[in-house]
């Protein structure tokens, strides 16, 4: 890893993160170390009398000295050739040692603090060798920044925790920190309007009265000092909206914030701690801290000037709050990486932001290097150089973007030219390209694949899939072999994106960007990925199985070719659950509608065990006994092992017309024998048997089969052939049919057919064909019977043959499945045993209770930037599947399509549909494919079925998932909930998950190029992803641990934290989305909610696995199908009884 400089060389290798001190080690002791460093110079009579008056007063926690700060803090900014990322101190030589943790890894590579994530302000509790027992006054600790006075915004006087945005002129945080450029506070701004009469700003500053965009409160943890657990109070700053990306933020607290018996919150003394380095009359203890000390004079000088403006005038005079009464400040800026695949799919937006950047970052240097102090000041300068630009005098191949008008427009034209240029000279941006070699293999009816399969999803000839192959850029870690341990499968939990040094390289080269001061490090000193440099390097190119479901009868294909739905899975499961929710909607959209399913990373089909089969096999035959199978296919020991072996079905067949003389197999098989016993599977051989039966009598078939003789096999089996040959035997002297055949009549020829049966009826040789026909009819009905067995069990053998599917019955495609051939755990990667999958198996198996197989280590707790990869990875995935669909031929034939050339899929009418973790990556997909500057990636309609964001939070909240990490991270790192250090892993968990997270993009998707209609759906009462998670949602000990009995099953694994952001039900505040709670044809974004007693699950938009959810199953598939039919401006509501009334 690269070398970097921090901002101050002063700040602690030793960051308190995740457990990683030794806590027995005095210096991990924060009271011994405050005192410690308050030491490092003997304190004067002065100084000692104010630490003696101070040493019963609460205080924030700030010692950068023991890297004791909020973190992520820009304190922790590398300055030097800066790529955006943190430097964290010692990180290489703990690496060298092994003795790095997840989250010290991950800030070294993150490019900013979380958009969601808490901020957490430890409380001191006195100087070392106090006794304190007063607690923070919670009434105090008040963060609400504006008040609505008789319909006015006004500054909350009693603010005592802010929380302050703020605006840089040059439009980066990051080089106005370098540039030492004077900010302004963005609602100082919005104020300042209101204040001059802008009825607009005045309302955007009532609705942060009506709703805060953030909260404060006192929570306890638990923090590790001296071995022991000690009861810690921080002063949380919770953002109860997304904050916004690539802004710098100032936290601070002032003595506003009382204890329970009054006394004010003071600085933390000491004279190398906050105290002593916000006092400008001192000199710090270590002259290196003077960049620390300059950093809080800044902070302290923002936030006064925010208090003198603004909060000050809503204050009496004699109440005024200066700096003095600032006892806290920190600063951080937040990640813009949110835009890394958005640029990486459209790269000239990536330059067009790049260049006008490099203008107003430039121009507000050269203000401040001439002597500009104040915001408006620079903020003239760049608006002036914006003006003035042109794009010539960046390259002089861009001088036909001068012609565009001055600003954006000319910006986007510059963009687009270097991107060209770039690309005309050779240089390969990872921007996703469509695949235009897709090729399926024979199309199969969708109920020959999976005994799971009912007419409720689809029925019999209804709906045909097809698998084929797409190709992809990989960009995460793939090991040198798939499913042979060579170490190298360690990449697959172990690495995450790293730069194209060789691309940045071209472009410095190409744009003189060294010349102009702006070399991207990438091309020598870094290999971040991140916003300020987009492009990974492609370790590997993949073909990964895509399946294709459609109707099995293309005479109503829409002329532009089928409306086509991408229909994406949830955590370890498989392409295979589109079988259900997929199938259903081709089934109900009329013959128009397409579905098409990909593995997101490290996914697939994986491994079933023998004991997996034989259970399946069990409970197939106990089905067919419940169907009518003869007892000879009754489940039992032998039977279940032949059926797993594959050859019950064909022993059953083959004994079965050996029975009824069809074959004799007592010499063996003969071809023309063997034949027979194909078309009992293909569901023939009772016609053959009929037709060779009747012909020579009824029928002759030496020169071909016409329609009277096709009616006779017909009646044949059906069972009326007997009846009809009596009725035209006696038509004309017993009976009249040529008017049809009344009740007597009827009597009549049943009367003769029973006579006949038993040689009365007068009529010898109508006895010995009425008896030759009966005994045919009974043949015929037998070996249809026999064919429906045969089918059953063929389609019984198929499913356990390929039961490691999550719908099984599909099996590996012919490309590579995309977990690599490898299961486990992110702490044992070990091949998969295909053979009789103890390794491997994924959930779907109803033997093995652990999940080692599909997904297994997806999200990795050990690496967060491995996982946070997996994602963004699959981000490009659809974005190619997408680029795609306008080539592919999935039905085989070669003629049908819009043109004519076989083509079936409109690329035109794409719609989304993703489940669960589905959600995770589909969301910010949709996002961005809708806001491009092309086209063909859109995306019409998305519906997202049991949703959720803020995945961190979700994850620790949630019933399901919660127990299994929180033990994991236990038992690893002694982290347990109620722990400061599990509140550190999350949040740096959760910002390394930012760049994908879903409450980070729905508040776009009504605003992008293409306003995306959408529907999200959840369950009332999830318990794999929570509605919400405020208050927090009460996890306990599971029942189970792997595979064995928990004895804690039902304990409580300790005090969560609320997270507003978490969760199910935010996305529908963040993104705006209307409830309904019946059809509606107003949609755009809409959230429906189905009722805790509908029946519905988190799981059954996958599939039904009981009667009691198929009535909701049946009502997503109205809804998605109706959605998709309607291009997302309808939707159908079935039975609204299943559904919460809208709101």
């Amino acid at each position: 890893m690269y070398k970097k400089t921090l901002l101050s060389v002063a700040i602690a290798s030793a960051l308190s993160l995740t457990g990683c001190l030794d806590t027995t080690d005095p210096e991990n002791n924060p009271k011994e170390r405050d005192n410690e460093n308050s030491q490092t110079t003997p304190p004067s009579s002065e100084q000692q009398a104010n630490i003696e008056q101070n040493e019963n007063n609460l205080y924030p926690v700030f010692n950068p000295a023991t890297g004791e700060f909020p973190k992520p803090n820009d304190l922790l900014l590398q300055t030097t050739d800066p790529d955006g990322s943190y430097a964290i101190p010692g990180l290489a030589e703990k690496i060298a040692a092994g003795t790095e943790t997840p989250p010290e890894v991950a800030l070294e590579y993150l490019s900013g603090a979380s958009l969601t994530a808490p901020i957490d302000i430890e409380i001191g509790q006195g100087i070392a060798g106090s006794d304190i027992t007063d607690t923070i006054n919670t009434d105090t600790v008040i963060a609400e920044s504006f008040i609505n006075v008789g319909g006015a915004p006004v500054p909350n006087p009693a603010q005592s925790v802010f929380l302050l945005e703020l605006e840089y002129a040059g439009g980066d945080p990051l080089k106005g920190l370098v540039n030492e450029e004077s900010p302004t506070v963005t609602d100082a701004i919005t104020a300042a309007q209101a204040s001059g009469g802008d009825l607009s700003a005045a309302g955007e500053l009532l609705g942060i009265a009506a709703s805060p965009k953030y909260s404060a409160e006192v929570i306890t943890r638990d923090k590790v000092v001296g071995g022991e657990r000690v009861e810690t109070s921080y002063i949380r700053i919770q953002p109860l909206e997304p904050l916004n990306p690539n802004k710098r933020y100032i936290v601070a607290l002032t003595d506003e914030i009382k204890d329970t018996e009054g006394k004010s919150l003071i600085k933390h003394p000491g004279i190398a701690n906050y105290a002593a380095l916000a006092d400008e009359n001192r000199e710090p203890a270590n002259p290196l801290l003077d960049d620390v000390q300059a950093q809080i004079d800044f902070w302290e000088k923002v936030t006064a000037s925010y208090l003198g403006n603004l909060t000050n005038a809503a204050r009496p005079d004699d109440q005024q709050l200066t700096e003095d009464n600032i006892v806290f400040t920190s600063g951080f800026t937040t990640s813009n990486d949110t835009k890394v695949v958005d640029y990486m799919v459209d790269p000239t937006e990536w330059a067009t932001n790049t260049v006008k950047t490099l203008v107003t970052t430039g121009a507000a240097k050269a203000a401040v290097d001439a002597g500009a102090e104040d915001y408006a000041t620079i903020k003239g300068a760049v608006d002036t150089a914006i003006s003035n630009w042109t794009a010539e005098s960046f390259n002089p191949a861009l001088a036909g973007c001068d012609t565009y008008p001055a600003g954006d427009a000319r910006f986007a034209c510059a963009g687009t030219g270097m991107i060209t240029a770039a690309k005309a000279g050779g240089m390969s941006f990872p921007e996703p390209a469509a695949d235009d070699s897709v090729a399926f293999d024979t199309p199969r009816d969708l109920r020959t694949v999976s005994a799971f399969i009912t007419d409720a999803i689809a029925p019999v000839g209804a709906v045909n899939i097809s698998e084929g192959s797409l190709t992809i850029p990989y960009y995460s870690g793939v090991p040198d072999t798939r499913g042979v341990s060579d170490g190298t499968e360690a990449r697959l939990v172990g690495e995450w994106w790293k730069a194209d040094s060789t691309l940045a390289t071209q472009i410095n080269t190409a744009f003189n960007l060294e010349a102009l001061g702006a070399a991207l490090p990438q091309a020598t000193t870094s290999n971040v990925v991140n916003h300020l440099f987009p492009f990974p390097a492609k370790n590997s190119t993949e073909e990964i199985p895509v399946l294709a479901i459609f109707p099995a009868d293309d005479s109503n294909m829409p002329a532009d070719g089928y409306k086509t739905v991408i229909y994406q899975h949830g955590i370890t499961t498989d392409r295979s659950v589109a079988l259900a929710l997929g199938s259903a909607i081709v089934a109900n959209s009329g013959g128009t509608v397409a579905v098409l399913a990909i593995d997101q990373p490290l996914h697939g089909i994986d491994a079933i065990s023998e004991e997996g089969r034989l259970a399946y096999a069990a409970q197939f035959l106990a089905g067919g006994q419940l169907a009518g199978f003869p007892e000879s296919l009754a489940p039992g020991d032998t039977n279940n092992q032949a059926l797993v072996d594959g050859t019950l079905a064909t022993t059953f067949v083959t004994t079965s017309l050996d029975s009824a003389t069809v074959i004799d197999a007592s010499d063996g098989i003969s071809a023309a024998e063997a034949d027979l016993i194909t078309e009992t599977f293909a569901g023939t051989i009772a016609e053959t048997v009929v037709t060779g039966q009747l012909h020579g009598s009824l029928i002759d078939i030496t020169d071909g089969i016409d329609g009277t003789e096709a009616g006779y096999i017909s009646a044949a089996l059906s069972g009326d052939l007997t009846y009809n040959v009596v009725a035209a035997q006696l038509n004309g002297t017993l009976i009249d049919i040529t008017d049809g055949i009344d009740g007597t009549e009827d009597a009549t020829i049943n009367g003769t057919i029973t006579a006949a049966l038993g040689d009365a009826s007068g009529n010898p040789t109508l006895d010995a064909t009425v008896q030759n026909l009966t005994a045919l009819e009974a043949a015929a009905s037998s070996l249809q019977s026999l064919q429906l067995a045969a089918q059953g069990l063929g389609l019984m053998q198929n499913t356990i043959e390929n039961g490691a599917s999550q719908i099984p019955g599909l099996g590996q495609g012919s490309a590579d499945e995309r977990h690599f051939g490898f299961g486990g755990g992110v702490t044992n990667v070990v091949p998969m045993d295909f053979a009789d999958g103890t390794v491997g198996s994924s959930s779907s198996d109803p033997i093995d209770c652990s999940n080692t197989g599909s997904g297994a280590f997806t999200i990795n707790p050990l690496s967060f930037l491995t996982s946070r990869d997996n994602f963004r990875q699959h981000m490009s995935d659809l974005m190619t599947l997408r680029l795609s669909i306008p080539t592919m031929d999935i039905d085989g034939i070669d003629d049908n399509g819009p043109e004519g050339d076989g083509f079936d899929l409109n690329g035109d009418d794409v719609h989304f549909i993703a489940h669960s973790l589905g959600t995770f990556n589909g969301i910010p997909f949709v996002e961005i494919a809708n806001q491009t500057s092309r086209t063909e990636d859109n995306i019409v309609s998305a519906n997202f079925l049991t949703p959720g964001g803020n995945i961190a939070r979700l994850a620790e909240n949630s019933p399901v998932f919660a127990p299994g990490i929180l033990l994991a991270l236990q038992s690893a790192a002694g982290l347990q909930r109620g722990d400061a250090d599990l509140e550190t892993f999350l949040n740096v968990l959760q910002a390394s998950f930012d760049s994908f997270d879903p409450i980070n993009f729905v508040g776009n998707l009504s605003s992008t190029t293409s306003t995306t209609k959408a529907l999200f759906s959840e369950v009332v009462g999830d318990v794999f992803i929570p509605n919400n998670a405020s208050p927090a949602v009460d996890v306990v000990q599971p029942a189970n641990i792997g595979c064995n009995a928990n004895p804690y099953a039902g304990i409580s694994l300790g005090e969560g934290t609320a997270a507003p952001l978490a969760g199910t039900s935010p996305l529908q505040t963040a993104s705006g989305a209307v409830s309904i709670g019946d059809s509606t044809d107003e949609a755009s974004i809409n959230f429906i909610r189905f009722e805790s007693d509908s029946g519905a699950l988190h799981t059954t938009p996958a599939a039904a696995a009981s009667s009691a959810e198929a009535p909701a199953f049946a009502e997503f598939v109205t809804q998605a199908a109706s959605f998709v039919l309607n291009d997302g401006e309808e939707i159908t509501v079935g039975d609204s009884d299943l559904i919460v009334d809208a709101e």
